[in-house]
């Protein structure tokens, strides 16, 4: 018979099923982040000033570029939600509150162009970046007064995509770069990148920050392995280990 045990190791709980311990560890099944636990830690009340940094809604049925441009703007410490459907992104729309749309035109079930267009018979303003291969002038044209805010052709630099999101945030007049996450005396600057306790600054790692900044966002929550993994490292390829190796280091901080 199996039994189950919690192991606390830092900021870290390790559930262990059956009788073998090593062997299950190091196979690392059933491994979970408790947040709350981890602010315990801290000795901080949890609480959030400001929202979040950029929330972007990626609508993009390529396989291969939806995962890295959701990558790139993850690395630009920007939140995504990744969908290759206009459903799945019309129920992303419907339970959150996005700062930014990127549609794909061509979509397996209709096109960013529909969705763009609906989107501004109801009413949402939230500016939208078209993606498409299509480069004829009466292309961006019929986006344009369709309601998107701006044209991206296919194959593009990652570059002119970030500093073309950075000018869209610009013309919202959205605020991001101020806001910060605050737990207690601990807070972190999106802005500026930087991470202060007590007023004292803390030196962190782009990695770190990233980690930091995802614990804060799901204070009280718990989140698994994977989700960690994705929501911070994306489609880099690391070992399950980094989440363990990158929390110790930043607990030491």
């Amino acid at each position: 018979m199996g039994y189950l045990a919690n192991r606390p190791f830092g900021a870290v709980t390790v559930p262990i099923v059956g009788g073998d311990h090593e062997g299950i560890m190091k196979t690392g099944f059933f491994f979970f982040i408790s947040i709350s636990f981890f602010f315990a830690i801290l000795d901080v009340t949890p609480s959030v000033q400001g929202a979040k940094v950029m929330h972007i809604l990626l609508l993009e049925d390529d396989e291969t570029l939806g995962p890295l441009i959701e990558y790139k703007l993850r690395k630009a410490y920007h939140e995504v939600d990744w969908s290759t459907h206009v459903e799945t992104a019309q129920s992303f729309i419907s339970v959150g509150h996005y700062d930014l749309y990127i549609l794909d035109w061509m979509l397996p079930d209709g096109t960013g162009t529909e969705l763009c267009s609906a989107l501004r018979k109801q009413g949402d303003s939230t500016p939208v970046l078209m993606l498409t291969a299509r480069d004829a002038v009466e292309d961006r044209v019929k986006g344009l007064q369709l309601g998107a805010d701006d044209y991206l052709v296919k194959p593009f630099a990652m570059e002119e995509l970030l500093a073309r999101i950075e000018a869209l945030g610009r013309r919202k007049n959205t605020a991001w770069h101020g806001r910060t996450e605050q737990i207690g005396d601990l807070v972190l600057d999106y802005g500026s990148h930087t991470v202060t306790r007590n007023g004292q600054p803390i030196v962190l790692t782009r990695r770190e920050f990233q980690l930091l900044a995802c614990l804060m966002q799901n204070s009280g929550n718990i989140l698994s392995r994977e989700q960690i993994l994705n929501a911070v490292w994306g489609m880099a390829e690391v070992t399950p280990n980094a989440v363990d190796a990158t929390i110790r280091l930043l607990r030491k901080k």
